[in-house]
């Protein structure tokens, strides 16, 4: 079921971003049901993040990027009660009829501060998905992701002491992008692919790893990725 609705998120990224924002707003800041349920599967990635660590992740900020719209319930009218009987109603605690975004966790773990991602997809009014995507800030979208971790595993399979298995992304930073003659780096876009630095765990071993993301006419990226170990 989850990979299902993965595959109906990836495919429908390129929808326009709009909604009912304000009552989404709304539903992010004062839906407790919600906010409980990310802040554990924050909780528990930090932890598979940094198992060392002795102390829970501490949340810190959070900010959502919409992906496609978000379409709200209708709001009920306003009840024709007295004041005191409006003070004792109780809020519904109301989900989205459907949409997709991504949330953007800050947690402090052992004093290192990771960004943790995940795709939230509403539908029917129920409690959104959470589907745990790469903690950091690669520039990568979302459906790119895997094909970048499978260029990973490649090279994972090209070391010295080859290593067959799926690495556990710690963490993801974009560096800057490459410059037109190939010969810098620069913070703008010139169309000419970008930099990133990830570290990662595979194989009881850390690494570091350096990747250059292109432009390809055919798959629209080219990964080259290097890799130093760092443990």
């Amino acid at each position: 079921m989850k990979r299902f609705i993965l595959t109906c998120a990836l495919m429908t990224l390129s929808i326009p971003a709009y909604g009912d924002t304000k009552s989404f707003d709304t539903f992010i800041s004062t839906n407790t049901d919600y906010k409980n349920t990310l802040d554990l599967a924050t909780k528990r990635v930090a932890n598979i993040t940094y198992p060392k660590c002795p102390s829970e992740a501490r949340i810190t900020k959070r900010a959502q990027t919409i992906l496609t719209p978000i379409k709200m319930p209708p709001k009920e009218e306003e009840p024709k009660d007295t004041a005191q009987e409006k003070n004792t109603q109780t809020p519904k605690n109301i989900f989205p009829l459907y949409g997709q975004w991504i949330e953007r966790v800050l947690t402090q773990t052992c004093d290192t501060p990771t960004v943790i991602n995940h795709l939230a997809v509403a539908y029917g009014e129920q409690q959104p998905i959470l589907l745990p995507l790469l903690n950091g800030k690669t520039r990568l979208d979302v459906i790119e992701q895997p094909i970048a971790e499978i260029a990973i595993a490649e090279r994972l399979k090209k070391q010295s002491k080859p290593c067959d298995s799926k690495a556990f992304i710690i963490n993801t930073n974009a560096i800057g992008y490459r410059t037109k003659d190939n010969k810098g780096i620069t913070k703008k876009d010139q169309g000419n692919g970008w930099f990133e630095q990830w570290t990662l765990r595979a194989c009881e071993t850390n690494y570091d790893a350096n990747i250059a993301i292109l432009p390809d006419p055919k798959s629209k990226h080219q990964y080259i990725v290097r890799l130093k170990e760092t443990q």
